[in-house]
């Protein structure tokens, strides 16, 4: 008899920490920032776009009115539509200054035969971390090729980073120097501090990663098909890329660019694989 009442105080027992676990779990409450990172990181684990509909189903069930849901919809467009604005001055003030400097520079070249801006590989050539940049104070883009360095090299190519000043804001740029055909191609995006470059043994892409923001980005070498394919720390398929450079190299197969990243777990997975 005394056994069969330990049974049953024992299951009450049970029942009372799972109902008091279920109510802590139900009282659980988060702010407005981990709610934000909560639902952002809800959101990248799913393949499908959402509609404003969704959208709004999803904000009601939060507790956000339509009206604060608007409204940042709104605020997100205006950042998209500014950005692309930006992009598109940023393109034409480099045609501009391409057009308009480069016989300026061809000419100051034939003048002073003598004068050869030298390929430095030492990191003397370029400001350490966390120096700032002088400012030039120019709205134009400008670079100092003499103040190049060196970031990766081999029998196709060579890839170069250089310093550019827009709108007083200083970013570092990409230029590929293609061996074979012996021309240049600068990479179309603005960095706050590219720190690696790898050229991938065919030679037809490069790898960037940007430490600032911890993304990594694939161009091909003549400059074009830029695209970021991976991002520090960020979820890719069932694992988290490693914090830093999480690039691992390159793995060609059947003629084909393949680039792989490190994870958390220890084991590298595929970011990029040439179409």
């Amino acid at each position: 008899m005394r056994i069969r009442n330990r049974g049953i105080l024992g299951r009450g027992i049970v029942i009372a920490i799972e109902q008091q676990h279920q109510s802590a779990q139900i009282e659980r409450r988060y702010s407005p920032e981990e709610a934000g990172e909560i639902l952002k990181l809800a959101a990248s684990l799913q393949d499908d776009s959402f509609s404003v509909e969704q959208l709004r189903g999803i904000a009601r069930e939060a507790g956000v009115s339509d009206e604060q849901l608007h409204r940042a919809i709104e605020h997100y467009e205006q950042q998209k539509r500014r950005l692309l604005e930006r992009r598109r001055e940023r393109s034409r003030r480099l045609k501009i200054f391409l057009l308009v400097g480069m016989p300026l520079i061809i000419a100051v070249g034939m003048c002073f035969p003598l004068f050869r801006t030298s390929e430095q590989v030492s990191t003397n050539a370029y400001p350490a971390a966390g120096v700032p940049f002088p400012s030039t104070g120019e709205h134009e883009f400008s670079s100092v090729e003499g103040e190049s360095l060196l970031l990766a090299s081999s029998e196709t190519c060579k890839v170069y980073k250089f310093r550019v000043i827009d709108n007083y804001t200083p970013y570092e740029q990409a230029r590929i120097h293609n061996l074979r055909s012996n021309e240049s191609f600068v990479v179309g995006h603005l960095f706050k501090k590219l720190t690696f470059a790898s050229i991938s043994p065919t030679g037809k892409h490069v790898a960037f990663y940007g430490e600032a923001t911890g993304e990594v980005w694939v161009a091909v070498t003549d400059g074009s098909g830029l695209q970021r394919v991976a991002r520090s720390s960020e979820i890719i398929g069932d694992d988290v890329l490693i914090g830093g450079n999480p690039i691992a190299g390159w793995s060609p197969a059947g003629g084909r660019d393949r680039l792989k990243a490190r994870t958390l777990g220890g084991d590298t997975i595929l970011v990029f694989v040439e179409e």
